[in-house]
């Protein structure tokens, strides 16, 4: 059963899973494939230095950009996508290329630590309920002042998705909690077929910045404190003990360094506003 969600001007399906996606591949239903790498893309990959940097190009499909970095001498690139089919082309298309890693896997069950994330429209192709989600997820991927950069669609279909569209404002509200924003416009150099349709990002990992004030910190600490009192004379104990606990640390923790991730995730700031 499909349920569907409004997404603006456009309805979006919640299957997206493995079998959607390994459905479209042996159907050959693979219209986002341009056939070669994205111009907009490989002019970034020509002027990045670091050769030896960790890249992950997630929703790959047929993963031309691997192969142009390969060519440039780039040896630490992960490809991954969630479609078996597409991964059994990937292995055999790079089984002799030493330094291209590919993984089936769903995005947003990956772990790793990467430099430089590779966006070639994957963003559009998932559910927008899932964007947020997104947008935490590279940032816990990155290593620090890593970024994501790639081509995003810069407008709605009037098609039920994928893909998905969007618009500058819309991309930029769900990034900016995330990302520093160094670029998100209009794509110059984007394939004939998508000109004016398509914007480039190059968005640089934040440091996680305090996001709680001294009064919220304070208070945190005494509840810590005094959990941690009827804890040791026995007053609260068993499981409910050991979860007001486990409560306390968290709450002493995110006090001393300042951090909410909870607050990052609902827009929310106790810090003193000047």
């Amino acid at each position: 059963m499909k349920e569907e969600l409004s997404c603006g001007t456009v309805s979006c399906q919640t299957n997206l899973d493995q079998n959607y996606w390994d459905n479209q591949w042996q159907k050959k239903e693979t219209g986002w494939d341009i056939g070669y790498s994205s111009p907009a893309i490989e002019e970034y990959i020509l002027q990045y230095p670091n050769k030896e940097a960790k890249i992950l190009i997630p929703g790959c499909g047929n993963g031309y950009e691997a192969e142009f970095l390969w060519n440039l001498g780039f040896r630490n690139i992960t490809v991954l996508d969630i479609a078996p089919n597409a991964v059994e082309i990937l292995e055999n298309k790079y089984k002799d290329k030493v330094g291209i890693s590919v993984i089936c896997e769903d995005f947003f069950q990956h772990e790793g630590n990467y430099e430089l994330v590779i966006e070639q429209t994957f963003f559009c192709a998932i559910p927008t309920l899932l964007r947020n989600q997104y947008a935490s997820k590279m940032h816990e991927l990155l290593n620090e002042n890593g970024r994501i950069i790639g081509v995003m669609f810069n407008r709605n279909f009037e098609k039920k998705g994928p893909p998905f569209g969007g618009s500058i404002p819309e991309y930029q509200f769900i990034f900016k909690k995330y990302f520093e924003i160094q670029k998100m416009e209009e794509c110059y150099n984007s394939i004939e077929a998508r000109k004016g349709s398509e914007i480039f990002i190059n968005l640089k990992k934040n440091k996680m910045k305090a996001n709680m004030g001294s009064f919220d910190r304070i208070i945190r600490l005494l509840i810590a404190a005094i959990i941690a009192y009827l804890f040791y004379i026995h007053y609260i104990s068993g499981v409910f003990g050991i979860v007001l606990v486990v409560v306390a640390v968290v709450f002493a923790l995110t006090s001393f360094i300042g951090f909410c991730p909870l607050y990052r995730l609902l827009g929310m700031n106790t810090c003193k506003k000047n």
